[in-house]
């Protein structure tokens, strides 16, 4: 499994590529492939991070399904919680992105166009800790052929600039669905012991720059 549905409007993934040498993003990279997922529990994933790498975040939304607003809460080693969407400490997030369209969350917001990078294990030192545990928090509302645009664009695209996710209060009119998902970032050889698949190596392929995988 490279994808899994959070809710019937939005589904998530992570893309791997090489770690950034200084940790830090100002345009989303171009993925080198789709980390596998592990279902471990009701509400809980184990997806891999590979030394050496980094990852961002697919959030997919259904276009026929209900509009969704989302939050990020990312914990490092140290057990903080950190607010992906603003990069501030925080215990419950304020941020959110709205599905549809698909957004692309691109790291830990650093700054005014910058994103610390995603890895379990970065390979630079940074302000914010290592990614373990992520949480995902959805709200799901009315239909989203009448709450959205009809024709979305994506937040950003690979090797483009992208715009602050800032802070935005929920904007789904009436709550329908309310899910939390944990994501646990284990080792390769914890996710092959659990999941009985082995990581493959990460992709150089060129066919496969510019693209969401899978």
């Amino acid at each position: 499994m490279y994808e899994f549905e959070i809710t019937k409007g939005v589904s998530v993934s992570f893309q791997r590529y090489p770690y950034p040498g200084a940790g830090s993003l100002s345009a989303l990279p171009s993925s080198h492939g789709a980390l596998p997922i592990h279902v471990s529990g009701p509400a809980q994933l184990e997806v891999p991070s590979p030394p050496n790498e980094a990852f961002w975040i697919a959030l997919l939304g259904s276009s026929s399904g209900a509009a969704s607003d989302v939050a990020l809460l990312a914990y490092g080693r140290k057990g903080t919680p950190v607010d992906v969407l603003t990069g501030m400490p925080a215990a419950t997030p304020t941020g959110r992105v709205t599905l549809p369209p698909h957004q692309f969350i691109a790291g830990i917001r650093q700054g005014t166009g910058t994103w610390w990078a995603f890895a379990r294990d970065p390979s630079a030192p940074a302000p914010v800790t290592a990614a373990v545990d992520l949480f995902v928090r959805t709200w799901s509302g009315p239909s989203a052929a009448t709450a959205r645009p009809a024709s979305p664009t994506p937040q950003h695209m690979p090797g483009q600039k992208s715009p602050d996710h800032g802070l935005a209060p929920p904007s789904v009119a009436a709550v329908a669905e309310n899910r939390t998902l944990r994501i646990v970032f284990t080792d390769e050889a914890h996710f092959s012991s659990m999941s009985g698949r082995q990581v493959a190596p990460l992709s150089h392929d060129p066919g496969l720059r510019d693209r969401r995988l899978p």
